[in-house]
């Protein structure tokens, strides 16, 4: 079996800003030169990956992010849409024809797709909040997502009748919710993420779940499109924050059928090129300070569950197919260092230990392939790296290597032409060739 590897490398570019001579040394103005992509898909046909391109603005002291495409050989680099707003979250579509992404100009939420023949923008549908998980069905007429979608909160003491002009204090606000603020967000608007399926010429999105509870992706589509499985909590998020499961969402009824069980976390779905088999992660709770995450396999003809790779005592995550079916490729850290491993489903009587496919000194985040998830090793802010397998791939990328084992050769880098070396206060020496 041959095994096709992307590997990209974050590359942090030096520009100096308003200085006379050269700085050799990291300072804090830097933060917005750095640059990097995220979110890397690779298209049907494997010619072109697009990616999210990320870049600092020292003028509104934000980051902004726009969409580009690269050639699989390096060549064709450019924006493909980019302007005052953020544009992210590219997805091709299954033909290759178009790509839908998320946009977000003066406050106002979108999506779009882009034609690839004439670079036409449609936009899709308005939003009142940022869509997330955007996946395409698998003949291309629809797409699912998933949407904070605003609820209404206990109301306070019933109050007179506001008189025509009158100017009234804003009425009290009633608090019953035990998670209601977070860091960075304050106080939390009342409401949930729901799932919403649109169709891909555009219109109203029709919503499917009414759940009011915590719903995650990736979304899946079945390969025959009637069903997306998620995972989602519906029990009680509030006062078991850990829980979930694993769901079939029927596309026509919005009905809700849970295929896992077990008291404890089961999340992030991978279904089998033939549909058949379920992967996905979690523990069975025992309620300690820190517990393994397991890889498990849902046969759904039979409804038996069997553990993948039990031996292994690292937490896994992120299991993908590879295309044959045989395989079930997933993550996981050893001793500081991000691996990836692989573990054969049909092999549950003998052979369950993981065989380690592609280590590096990354970290991990995830993306997705054109088709299905896929892993992407990932190192903040040094490198960040993705496996690519049976024409299928996810990664993070602003320098991107290809590679047929063992070795890697380069495609273009976003900042070969800016990066500098510099050092970094309080270390030996500078360091070289833009890694920070």
């Amino acid at each position: 079996m041959r095994l096709s590897v992307i590997v990209c490398v974050c590359v942090a570019s030096r520009v100096v800003l308003g200085a006379d001579a050269p700085q050799t040394r990291l300072v804090p103005a830097d933060v917005f030169a750095l640059e990097y992509a995220s979110d890397p898909r690779i298209s049907p046909d494997s010619e072109h990956v697009v990616y999210t391109r990320r870049s600092g603005d020292i003028m509104t002291d934000r980051f902004r992010s726009s969409v580009w495409i690269v050639g699989a050989d390096g060549s064709g680099h450019r924006a493909l849409v980019q302007g005052a707003g953020n544009y992210s979250a590219p997805r091709w579509s299954p033909s290759g024809d178009r790509v839908l992404f998320s946009a977000s100009e003066d406050g106002h939420d979108a999506l779009r797709v882009l034609f690839m023949d004439t670079k036409q923008i449609t936009t899709l549908a308005e939003l009142p909040s940022g869509a997330s998980g955007a996946a395409w069905s698998p003949d291309g007429t629809r797409v699912v997502f998933s949407m904070f979608t605003a609820g209404e909160g206990p109301a306070p003491v019933a109050m007179p009748k506001k008189p025509e002009g009158a100017q009234w204090a804003k009425p009290a606000v009633v608090i019953d919710a035990v998670r209601y603020r977070f860091d960075g967000q304050g106080y939390l608007e009342p409401g949930s993420d729901e799932v919403y399926v649109l169709p891909a010429e555009g219109g109203t999105p029709r919503r499917l779940t009414f759940t009011e509870a915590d719903i995650s992706g990736p979304f899946v589509w079945a390969p025959d499109g009637a069903s997306v499985f998620l995972s989602a909590n519906l029990t009680d998020p509030d006062f078991d924050p850990i829980e979930s499961e694993v769901y079939q969402l029927d596309v026509e009824t919005g009905e809700l059928t849970a295929l896992t069980d077990r008291d404890g976390p089961d999340a992030e779905p991978a279904l089998s090129p033939d549909g058949g088999k379920v992967a996905y992660v979690g523990f069975t709770d025992r309620e300690r300070g820190y517990q393994v995450q397991t890889l498990s396999v849902l046969d759904r003809a039979t409804g038996k569950t069997r553990e993948l790779a039990g031996g292994l005592d690292r937490s896994v995550s992120a299991p993908v197919w590879g295309s044959g079916g045989d395989w079930v490729y997933f993550q996981f850290d050893d001793h500081g260092v991000t691996k990836i491993g692989r573990a054969a489903w049909a092999l549950w009587a003998g052979r369950r230990r993981a065989v380690p496919v592609l280590a590096g000194p990354g970290r991990v985040c995830r993306a997705q392939g054109p088709r299905r998830g896929r892993r992407v090793p990932r190192r903040a802010p040094r490198s960040a790296g993705v496996w690519r397998r049976a024409r299928r791939a996810r990664s993070v990328s602003a320098s991107v290597f290809r590679r047929r084992c063992p070795g890697p050769r380069e495609c273009p880098r976003l900042n070969a032409g800016a990066a500098a070396a510099f050092s970094v206060p309080g270390t030996s020496g500078p360091r070289t060739g833009g890694s920070t």
